[in-house]
Protein backbone atom coordinates (compact mmCIF):
# COMPACT_ATOMS: atom_id res chain seq x y z
CA UNK A 1 0.00 0.00 0.00
CA UNK A 2 1.32 3.43 -0.94
CA UNK A 3 1.71 6.15 1.71
CA UNK A 4 -0.79 8.35 -0.13
CA UNK A 5 -3.56 5.84 0.48
CA UNK A 6 -3.44 6.37 4.26
CA UNK A 7 -3.63 10.15 4.07
CA UNK A 8 -6.70 11.41 5.95
CA UNK A 9 -7.04 8.31 8.16
CA UNK A 10 -6.78 8.96 11.90
CA UNK A 11 -5.20 6.43 14.29
CA UNK A 12 -7.58 4.46 16.55
CA UNK A 13 -6.46 6.23 19.73
CA UNK A 14 -7.55 9.53 18.26
CA UNK A 15 -11.12 8.28 17.91
CA UNK A 16 -11.04 6.92 21.44
CA UNK A 17 -9.80 10.26 22.76
CA UNK A 18 -12.54 12.05 20.88
CA UNK A 19 -15.17 9.72 22.38
CA UNK A 20 -13.83 10.33 25.87
CA UNK A 21 -13.83 14.10 25.32
CA UNK A 22 -17.38 13.95 24.01
CA UNK A 23 -18.51 11.92 27.04
CA UNK A 24 -16.84 14.32 29.46
CA UNK A 25 -18.36 17.27 27.67
CA UNK A 26 -21.78 15.67 27.84
CA UNK A 27 -21.37 15.00 31.56
CA UNK A 28 -20.28 18.59 32.17
CA UNK A 29 -23.21 20.05 30.28
CA UNK A 30 -25.55 17.77 32.24
CA UNK A 31 -23.80 18.15 35.58
CA UNK A 32 -27.07 19.03 37.28
CA UNK A 33 -28.09 15.39 36.74
CA UNK A 34 -25.00 14.25 38.65
CA UNK A 35 -25.75 16.65 41.50
CA UNK A 36 -29.35 15.47 41.65
CA UNK A 37 -28.29 11.81 41.59
CA UNK A 38 -25.80 12.38 44.40
CA UNK A 39 -28.40 14.11 46.57
CA UNK A 40 -30.93 11.35 45.95
CA UNK A 41 -28.29 8.72 46.74
CA UNK A 42 -27.45 10.38 50.06
CA UNK A 43 -31.13 10.56 50.95
CA UNK A 44 -31.56 6.89 50.04
CA UNK A 45 -28.58 5.92 52.23
CA UNK A 46 -30.01 7.82 55.20
CA UNK A 47 -33.46 6.28 54.72
CA UNK A 48 -32.02 2.78 54.49
CA UNK A 49 -30.01 3.38 57.67
CA UNK A 50 -33.09 4.62 59.53
CA UNK A 51 -35.08 1.57 58.43
CA UNK A 52 -32.31 -0.92 59.28
CA UNK A 53 -32.22 -2.85 62.55
CA UNK A 54 -29.51 -1.73 64.95
CA UNK A 55 -26.89 -4.38 65.65
CA UNK A 56 -24.86 -4.31 68.87
CA UNK A 57 -21.57 -6.03 69.70
CA UNK A 58 -20.65 -7.53 73.06
CA UNK A 59 -17.08 -8.78 73.54
CA UNK A 60 -15.50 -10.94 76.24
CA UNK A 61 -11.73 -11.26 76.61
CA UNK A 62 -10.49 -14.71 77.62
CA UNK A 63 -7.17 -16.52 77.91
CA UNK A 64 -6.33 -20.24 77.99
CA UNK A 65 -6.39 -21.54 81.56
CA UNK A 66 -3.00 -22.44 83.04
CA UNK A 67 -2.19 -25.39 85.35
CA UNK A 68 -2.67 -24.80 89.04
CA UNK A 69 1.02 -25.22 89.91
CA UNK A 70 4.34 -25.56 88.18
CA UNK A 71 5.11 -28.90 89.79
CA UNK A 72 2.36 -30.59 87.83
CA UNK A 73 4.53 -30.57 84.71
CA UNK A 74 7.26 -32.66 86.33
CA UNK A 75 4.67 -34.99 87.83
CA UNK A 76 3.02 -35.46 84.46
CA UNK A 77 6.40 -36.29 82.92
CA UNK A 78 7.08 -39.00 85.48
CA UNK A 79 3.57 -40.41 85.33
CA UNK A 80 3.73 -40.32 81.55
CA UNK A 81 6.62 -42.77 81.58
CA UNK A 82 4.68 -44.95 84.01
CA UNK A 83 1.68 -44.87 81.72
CA UNK A 84 3.91 -46.03 78.88
CA UNK A 85 4.97 -48.99 81.01
CA UNK A 86 1.34 -49.91 81.59
CA UNK A 87 0.52 -49.46 77.92
CA UNK A 88 -2.01 -46.59 78.06
CA UNK A 89 -1.88 -42.88 77.20
CA UNK A 90 -1.58 -40.56 80.17
CA UNK A 91 -4.24 -37.84 80.26
CA UNK A 92 -2.82 -34.49 79.14
CA UNK A 93 0.43 -35.91 77.77
CA UNK A 94 1.57 -34.47 74.42
CA UNK A 95 -1.74 -32.72 73.91
CA UNK A 96 -2.48 -29.06 73.44
CA UNK A 97 -5.69 -28.66 75.41
CA UNK A 98 -5.86 -24.91 74.68
CA UNK A 99 -5.91 -25.52 70.93
CA UNK A 100 -8.52 -28.25 71.32
CA UNK A 101 -10.76 -26.03 73.42
CA UNK A 102 -10.40 -23.14 70.98
CA UNK A 103 -11.19 -25.41 68.05
CA UNK A 104 -14.29 -26.66 69.82
CA UNK A 105 -15.35 -23.06 70.55
CA UNK A 106 -15.14 -22.34 66.81
CA UNK A 107 -16.76 -25.60 65.77
CA UNK A 108 -20.18 -26.04 64.21
CA UNK A 109 -21.01 -28.66 66.80
CA UNK A 110 -20.71 -26.15 69.62
CA UNK A 111 -22.71 -23.58 67.62
CA UNK A 112 -25.53 -26.08 67.03
CA UNK A 113 -25.56 -27.09 70.69
CA UNK A 114 -25.64 -23.47 71.82
CA UNK A 115 -28.48 -22.62 69.41
CA UNK A 116 -30.55 -25.56 70.65
CA UNK A 117 -29.97 -24.93 74.35
CA UNK A 118 -30.96 -21.26 74.11
CA UNK A 119 -33.87 -21.70 71.74
CA UNK A 120 -32.35 -19.37 69.16
CA UNK A 121 -34.07 -20.89 66.14
CA UNK A 122 -37.24 -18.90 66.83
CA UNK A 123 -35.19 -15.73 67.30
CA UNK A 124 -33.15 -16.22 64.14
CA UNK A 125 -36.15 -17.24 62.05
CA UNK A 126 -39.33 -15.86 63.60
CA UNK A 127 -42.60 -17.37 62.42
CA UNK A 128 -44.55 -15.24 59.97
CA UNK A 129 -48.16 -15.16 58.84
CA UNK A 130 -49.77 -17.31 56.22
CA UNK A 131 -49.44 -17.06 52.50
CA UNK A 132 -46.24 -17.58 50.58
CA UNK A 133 -44.08 -17.20 53.71
CA UNK A 134 -45.88 -20.07 55.44
CA UNK A 135 -45.49 -22.30 52.38
CA UNK A 136 -41.71 -22.07 52.45
CA UNK A 137 -39.63 -24.87 53.90
CA UNK A 138 -38.69 -24.31 57.56
CA UNK A 139 -35.05 -23.32 58.19
CA UNK A 140 -32.67 -26.10 59.12
CA UNK A 141 -30.03 -26.24 61.81
CA UNK A 142 -27.39 -25.98 59.08
CA UNK A 143 -28.82 -22.63 58.00
CA UNK A 144 -28.84 -21.40 61.58
CA UNK A 145 -25.23 -22.49 62.18
CA UNK A 146 -24.04 -20.74 59.00
CA UNK A 147 -25.84 -17.56 60.02
CA UNK A 148 -24.38 -17.87 63.54
CA UNK A 149 -20.83 -18.26 62.18
CA UNK A 150 -20.99 -15.51 59.56
CA UNK A 151 -22.97 -12.77 61.28
CA UNK A 152 -23.14 -13.40 65.02
CA UNK A 153 -20.00 -15.07 66.40
CA UNK A 154 -16.54 -13.58 65.87
CA UNK A 155 -13.34 -14.98 67.43
CA UNK A 156 -10.01 -13.14 67.17
CA UNK A 157 -6.80 -14.40 68.75
CA UNK A 158 -3.83 -12.19 69.55
CA UNK A 159 -0.77 -14.36 68.98
CA UNK A 160 1.56 -12.04 70.89
CA UNK A 161 -0.45 -11.87 74.13
CA UNK A 162 -2.49 -15.06 73.77
CA UNK A 163 -5.74 -13.23 74.48
CA UNK A 164 -8.88 -14.36 72.67
CA UNK A 165 -11.64 -11.88 71.90
CA UNK A 166 -15.05 -13.51 71.56
CA UNK A 167 -17.71 -11.18 70.16
CA UNK A 168 -21.44 -11.66 69.64
CA UNK A 169 -23.37 -9.37 67.29
CA UNK A 170 -27.11 -9.18 67.84
CA UNK A 171 -30.01 -6.77 67.69
CA UNK A 172 -30.71 -7.09 71.42
CA UNK A 173 -27.77 -5.63 73.34
CA UNK A 174 -28.71 -7.42 76.57
CA UNK A 175 -28.88 -10.82 74.89
CA UNK A 176 -25.61 -10.16 73.06
CA UNK A 177 -23.72 -9.65 76.34
CA UNK A 178 -25.51 -12.57 78.01
CA UNK A 179 -24.75 -14.99 75.16
CA UNK A 180 -21.07 -13.98 74.99
CA UNK A 181 -20.57 -14.75 78.69
CA UNK A 182 -22.62 -17.94 78.51
CA UNK A 183 -20.60 -19.23 75.58
CA UNK A 184 -17.44 -19.04 77.70
CA UNK A 185 -19.20 -20.68 80.65
CA UNK A 186 -20.47 -23.52 78.47
CA UNK A 187 -17.11 -24.17 76.82
CA UNK A 188 -15.55 -24.38 80.31
CA UNK A 189 -18.28 -26.79 81.40
CA UNK A 190 -17.81 -28.93 78.30
CA UNK A 191 -14.02 -29.09 78.76
CA UNK A 192 -14.47 -29.96 82.43
CA UNK A 193 -16.88 -32.78 81.62
CA UNK A 194 -14.56 -34.07 78.91
CA UNK A 195 -11.60 -34.16 81.31
CA UNK A 196 -13.65 -35.94 83.96
CA UNK A 197 -14.90 -38.50 81.44
CA UNK A 198 -11.36 -39.21 80.26
CA UNK A 199 -10.14 -39.61 83.83
CA UNK A 200 -13.01 -41.95 84.66
CA UNK A 201 -12.27 -44.09 81.59
CA UNK A 202 -8.64 -44.21 82.64
CA UNK A 203 -9.63 -45.30 86.16
CA UNK A 204 -11.78 -48.06 84.74
CA UNK A 205 -8.93 -49.29 82.58
CA UNK A 206 -6.41 -49.09 85.46
CA UNK A 207 -8.65 -51.04 87.84
CA UNK A 208 -8.86 -53.78 85.27
CA UNK A 209 -5.08 -53.82 84.89
CA UNK A 210 -4.68 -54.09 88.66
CA UNK A 211 -6.73 -57.27 88.72
CA UNK A 212 -4.78 -58.83 85.86
CA UNK A 213 -1.16 -58.06 86.79
CA UNK A 214 0.90 -59.42 89.67
CA UNK A 215 4.16 -57.59 88.96
CA UNK A 216 4.95 -55.30 91.89
CA UNK A 217 6.56 -52.54 89.79
CA UNK A 218 3.56 -52.36 87.45
CA UNK A 219 1.11 -52.34 90.35
CA UNK A 220 2.98 -49.44 91.95
CA UNK A 221 2.91 -47.54 88.65
CA UNK A 222 -0.80 -48.23 88.26
CA UNK A 223 -1.52 -46.99 91.78
CA UNK A 224 0.26 -43.72 91.02
CA UNK A 225 -1.75 -43.31 87.83
CA UNK A 226 -4.96 -43.99 89.72
CA UNK A 227 -4.03 -41.36 92.27
CA UNK A 228 -3.26 -38.81 89.56
CA UNK A 229 -6.56 -39.45 87.78
CA UNK A 230 -8.47 -39.01 91.03
CA UNK A 231 -6.66 -35.69 91.55
CA UNK A 232 -7.55 -34.66 88.01
CA UNK A 233 -11.23 -35.28 88.71
CA UNK A 234 -11.05 -33.30 91.95
CA UNK A 235 -9.32 -30.35 90.24
CA UNK A 236 -11.79 -30.37 87.39
CA UNK A 237 -14.70 -30.15 89.81
CA UNK A 238 -13.03 -27.38 91.81
CA UNK A 239 -11.90 -25.11 88.97
CA UNK A 240 -14.54 -22.73 87.65
CA UNK A 241 -12.58 -21.49 84.61
CA UNK A 242 -11.37 -24.87 83.45
CA UNK A 243 -10.62 -24.18 79.76
CA UNK A 244 -10.54 -20.37 79.56
CA UNK A 245 -10.02 -17.71 82.17
CA UNK A 246 -12.26 -14.66 81.82
CA UNK A 247 -10.07 -11.56 81.71
CA UNK A 248 -12.79 -9.04 80.87
CA UNK A 249 -16.42 -10.22 80.82
CA UNK A 250 -18.86 -8.89 78.25
CA UNK A 251 -20.96 -5.91 79.34
CA UNK A 252 -24.17 -4.54 77.87
CA UNK A 253 -23.28 -1.88 75.28
CA UNK A 254 -24.95 1.52 75.43
CA UNK A 255 -28.05 2.08 73.34
CA UNK A 256 -26.24 4.50 71.02
CA UNK A 257 -23.11 2.32 70.65
CA UNK A 258 -24.23 0.10 67.79
CA UNK A 259 -22.01 -1.20 64.99
CA UNK A 260 -24.68 -1.26 62.28
CA UNK A 261 -26.02 0.69 60.50
CA UNK A 262 -22.81 2.54 59.66
CA UNK A 263 -23.93 6.03 58.74
CA UNK A 264 -20.68 7.08 57.10
CA UNK A 265 -20.67 3.96 54.92
CA UNK A 266 -24.34 4.42 54.00
CA UNK A 267 -23.91 8.06 53.01
CA UNK A 268 -20.72 7.53 51.00
CA UNK A 269 -22.15 4.44 49.29
CA UNK A 270 -25.38 6.26 48.50
CA UNK A 271 -23.46 9.21 47.07
CA UNK A 272 -21.27 7.02 44.86
CA UNK A 273 -24.13 4.83 43.64
CA UNK A 274 -26.37 7.82 43.01
CA UNK A 275 -23.74 9.69 41.02
CA UNK A 276 -22.83 6.56 39.06
CA UNK A 277 -26.44 5.95 38.05
CA UNK A 278 -26.86 9.64 37.27
CA UNK A 279 -23.77 9.58 35.04
CA UNK A 280 -25.13 6.58 33.14
CA UNK A 281 -28.47 8.31 32.77
CA UNK A 282 -26.79 11.47 31.50
CA UNK A 283 -24.75 9.54 28.94
CA UNK A 284 -27.67 7.39 27.78
CA UNK A 285 -30.34 10.07 27.81
CA UNK A 286 -32.18 10.27 24.50
CA UNK A 287 -31.37 13.20 22.25
CA UNK A 288 -35.03 14.25 22.05
CA UNK A 289 -35.15 14.70 25.78
CA UNK A 290 -31.96 16.72 25.75
CA UNK A 291 -33.18 18.83 22.82
CA UNK A 292 -36.37 19.62 24.73
CA UNK A 293 -34.34 20.53 27.81
CA UNK A 294 -31.99 22.71 25.77
CA UNK A 295 -34.93 24.47 24.05
CA UNK A 296 -36.50 25.10 27.42
CA UNK A 297 -33.22 26.50 28.74
CA UNK A 298 -32.91 28.67 25.61
CA UNK A 299 -36.41 30.07 26.06
CA UNK A 300 -35.70 30.90 29.67
CA UNK A 301 -32.44 32.56 28.67
CA UNK A 302 -34.22 34.61 25.97
CA UNK A 303 -36.86 35.80 28.42
CA UNK A 304 -34.14 36.85 30.85
CA UNK A 305 -32.26 38.66 28.08
CA UNK A 306 -35.38 40.58 27.06
CA UNK A 307 -36.06 41.57 30.63
CA UNK A 308 -32.51 42.82 31.05
CA UNK A 309 -32.69 44.71 27.75
CA UNK A 310 -35.95 46.36 28.71
CA UNK A 311 -34.52 47.42 32.05
CA UNK A 312 -31.49 48.93 30.33
CA UNK A 313 -33.37 50.68 27.54
CA UNK A 314 -36.24 52.11 29.58
CA UNK A 315 -34.25 55.03 31.12
CA UNK A 316 -32.76 55.91 27.75
CA UNK A 317 -36.24 56.18 26.17
CA UNK A 318 -37.29 58.50 29.00
CA UNK A 319 -34.37 60.82 28.34
CA UNK A 320 -35.20 60.98 24.62
CA UNK A 321 -38.79 61.93 25.40
CA UNK A 322 -37.60 64.78 27.56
Amino acid sequence: MRPESVVGLSPPWTATSQNIDAALTRLYTRRWILVLGGILGIIAGIVIGMMSTRIYEATVAIAPAKPDNAASAAMQSNLGSLAAMVGMPFPGEQRDDASINLAYLESRQFAASFIQQHGMMELLYPKRGGGAAAAREPPTMGNAVRYFDRKMRTINKDRSSGLIMLSVNWRDRFEAAQWANEMVAEINEEARNRAISEAQRSLKYLNGELQRTTVVELRDAIYQLVEQNIKSIMLANARRDFAFEVIDPATVPDANRYIRPNWVFNIISGLMIGMTLAALAALLMRPKVMVAIQESDARIANVRDREVTEQICSPVDGEYNQ
